[in-house]
């Protein structure tokens, strides 16, 4: 792995600035290679952000350059939410990197509340972030120095600046005219074997595997290279294995991260009394936990309790599940109380609080873990001790708030296992640019590869975020900076091949249209498997399901309960034909809603601060959403129109109620039901005089009370959202033109007229259907009104 330019005449004592690690290495080992200095004295190569550390380092009595953690401490301390708050550092590094001048008609109010809040701080304290620094060290002038720059094929605003300040030249590859082919492959699993095979018949030459959406695939790559290298029969760890996959991970990607932050919820819900099942049986079977080996059987054993079909375990419930397990047990009995946990505490009481944990659990003390771990566990315990750097905060803060700071650390801090001495490199499209191979084989570029998808920013308004030269904020942009990357990534070398497969799993795919498959080679699968004899079934029962994260969401249980046929057509991946719409789809209608309500009802509104919303306010937040869409003018102005007049009723609607606050919004959630894993998304949870309430936002308006009563369970997701958490009232917010009401179940339901119907016990009826579905029941039997809208009558050819 070098670069494709000659440094011989650079100085040993010059600094040479990259683009990423990637290239750090390379140009070490390229100058290495051509220098015929026999010092062996290299140059300074450095990424961006540690070389205007060092330039910093060079003034005198400069402010105190704060961490990127301490960084995210205070915006948390503003914001109270974690999701938020990484949101919201999003776009600060955007307005950092693009000098943006923005003001409260620019982006959201609140963002600019925050914004101002924090500006204010720094400049209390007399502190710099990193994303100010290099603006900071415009102010200065530095030494002329053997200064060159390489790998970069997009300047942010600031790093235009900064270059227009320092002398400097800049290192271009030297040009490649490569020869191209083109592949495609039935299947991705044909295609990564063959690749495979095509890189151990020519591990004698430097080889790079460039793969599109790596951490998609990552875990099959690794299989198959195994496979084909044999590392499975010699047990090879990660750092003896004949090739390289990518420079690291996140360190919170790590099983033991992972683990460490299970045992951490886990005793939080302990103390709670709200403990999911899932937390415990990662406790139990757990090698990593305190005396393991002794009490191996007896915990398998407690993790199969016939309580683990519940979807919520009370402490009780555990300790009675643990009572044979002693060890465990007795951990158990001696976790922090509720009021440990709901109690402030400064940076260097919490660190001692979670270690007391650590310590009570021996955690990791007694399994034998592998090289890759044992690197791991020592990086956790390096960044644990990290958040000493936050002592010059000085604040109090919660528990939710000190982990959301390490789970942050763990999320920035890339762990890289020792890597193995190599000709093949497996990389990611970024990593790969401006190194030099002799062969480079591009795998899986389907039709979704390039160009990127346009990334919209959380709070800067759109509308004025696409006027900005932010790469990847408009289709055009992303187009151009495709053709770039793509530009640079053919000259990687003068040996390069392309490829996609048909078929990913069970979705289907095309080529990219970016690349020239004119001399296309279509590969068929080598070894073809004889043709089975075909074998009667009975079609009401389709075989039972392996994978059970479910991605389609909760509507699969409502389909289940509604037609069982079409919960099953699931898995046979049909798309439904979208015919295409002059004006706003339904669908289109229901996302910008939703995003429009995020923005103007965040968290910890309330019925007083509801009351300095503007009708201007409103029609900003959605111009910002609807101006994302390619669509007339004209429509766009109807549409806005039209939501501003239904918001703004609801707005009217929302101020007579009793006094509340909004406790969290689109709050994301994991649950089981029986075995199957969903993700759930709650549109907003209300407190209601210390009680709780949970609302989901319809565009429509027939709905009723009875959609939650009646068997078959038809709208199950604030159901299983109210089994899982402690809700007093759970209610459908019915958002039309002719009309906005409140429907739901509960005496905390906005406007009820008559007494209030009470909720009921969903979960026997969940988890029947959990049941059926995973074991595959898939009768043509549909309750009334679900064929209305359904696109499979071919398939059922039932009568309706």
């Amino acid at each position: 792995m070098l670069i494709n330019h000659s440094l011989k005449k650079i100085n040993p004592n010059a600094t040479i600035v990259v683009a990423n690690n990637r290239q750090v290495i390379a140009l070490k080992k390229t100058y290495q290679k051509q220098s015929q200095n026999n010092s062996y004295q290299i140059p300074k190569i450095t990424i961006w952000q540690d070389f205007l550390t060092n330039l910093y380092h060079q003034l005198e009595s400069p402010p105190f350059l704060i961490s990127n953690t301490m960084q995210f401490a205070l915006w948390l301390e503003i914001i109270k939410d974690e999701s938020l708050t990484k949101k919201a550092l999003e776009d600060y590094k955007l307005i950092a990197d693009y000098n943006l001048k923005i003001n409260s008609k620019l982006v959201d109010k609140k963002f600019y509340n925050w914004f101002n809040q924090y500006q204010q701080k720094l400049q209390k304290e007399n502190w710099l972030d990193n994303n100010k620094l290099a603006n900071f060290l415009l102010d200065y002038n530095f030494e002329k120095t053997d200064l060159f720059f390489y790998g970069f094929n997009h300047w942010t605003t600031q790093q235009q600046q900064i270059l227009a300040k320092i002398e400097h030249q800049e290192l271009k590859h030297t040009p490649i005219n490569p020869t191209i082919n083109t592949y495609t492959f039935p299947s991705i699993d044909d295609e990564l074997l063959a690749c495979a095979i095509w890189a151990k018949n020519n591990n004698d030459k430097s080889i790079a595997i460039v793969v599109n959406d790596l951490k998609e695939i990552k875990h099959k790559i690794i299989l198959t290279f195994d496979e084909v290298f044999k590392c499975n029969q010699q047990f090879l760890e990660s750092y003896e294995k004949p090739y390289n996959i990518s420079l690291g991970n996140p360190l919170s990607e790590e099983i033991i991260s992972k683990n460490l932050l299970s045992l951490f919820d886990f005793a939080i819900s302990f103390a709670k009394d709200n403990i999911q099942p899932k937390l415990l049986q990662n406790i139990l079977l757990s090698p990593l936990i305190k005396q393991y080996s002794t009490e191996q059987e007896l915990r398998a054993t407690a993790s199969n309790h016939k309580s683990f079909s519940k979807l919520i375990l009370t402490k009780k419930e555990v300790l009675e599940i643990t009572k044979d397990c002693h060890i465990i047990n007795n951990i158990l009995q001696n976790l922090p109380t509720l009021n440990d946990w709901q109690t402030t505490n400064n940076y260097q009481q919490w660190q001692q609080f979670f270690n007391n944990i650590i310590n009570l659990f021996e955690f990791s003390t007694e399994t034998y873990i592998t090289n890759n771990n044992e690197l791991a566990l020592n990086k956790i315990q390096t960044v644990f001790k990290q958040l000493n750097s936050l002592q010059p905060l000085k604040h109090q803060l919660n528990a939710n708030e000190f982990l959301a700071l390490f789970k942050q650390l763990l999320e920035q801090t890339i762990f890289q296992t020792k890597s193995p001495k190599t000709n093949i490199h497996i990389l990611g499209l970024l990593e790969a640019q401006g190194l030099n191979f002799d062969k480079v084989w591009f795998i899986n570029f389907h039709q979704k590869s390039l160009p990127a998808k346009v990334k919209k920013p959380h709070f800067i308004y759109y509308s004025f975020a696409k006027t900005q030269s932010i790469p990847n904020i408009t289709h055009q942009s992303c187009y151009k900076n495709a053709e770039i990357l793509l530009k640079d990534l053919q000259q990687l070398s003068s040996d390069i091949r392309f490829s996609y497969s048909k078929q990913n799993n069970e979705s289907l795919q095309q080529k990219c249209l970016m690349i020239n498959w004119e001399h296309n080679n279509f590969i068929q699968e080598e070894n073809k498997k004889p043709q089975k004899e075909f074998t009667e079934i009975t079609d009401n029962i389709a075989p039972k399901i392996d994978n059970k994260k479910i991605k389609q969401g909760v509507k699969i249980l409502s389909e289940q309960a509604q037609c069982q046929f079409k919960a099953f057509s699931n898995r046979l991946r049909i798309s439904e034909t979208i015919e295409e719409e002059i004006g706003f789809s339904n669908l289109e209608k229901g996302n910008i809603m939703h995003k429009v309500l995020e923005k103007i009802l965040p968290e910890k509104t309330t019925k007083e601060t509801l009351q300095t919303l503007t009708r201007d306010d409103i029609k900003n937040a959605i111009r910002n959403e609807i101006n994302y869409y390619q669509k007339k003018q004209t429509i766009k102005n109807i549409e806005t129109k039209r939501l501003l007049h239904i918001l703004q009723k609801f707005i009217d609607l929302e101020l007579k109620r009793d006094a509340w606050i909004i406790e969290k919004v689109e709050d994301k959630q994991s649950v089981n039901i029986k075995g199957l894993e969903f993700d759930i998304r709650l549109d907003r949870m209300d407190k209601v005089d210390e009680k709780t309430i949970i609302f989901d936002y319809k565009s429509s308006a027939n709905k009723s009370a009875n959609l939650l009563l009646n068997t078959p369970l038809k709208e199950p997701q604030l159901p299983i959202y109210a089994i899982n958490k402690n809700v007093q009232s759970i209610a459908f917010i019915c958002l039309t033109t002719l009309e906005i009401k409140y429907i739901g179940l509960g005496d905390l339901v906005p406007f009820n007229k008559g007494k209030p119907k009470a909720m009921k016990d969903w979960q026997e009826e969940l988890s029947q259907t959990s049941i059926d579905f995973q074991n595959g029941l898939a009768s043509v039997l549909p309750t009334k009104d679900i064929c209305k809208y359904c696109n499979l009558k071919s398939l059922c050819r039932i009568e309706v």
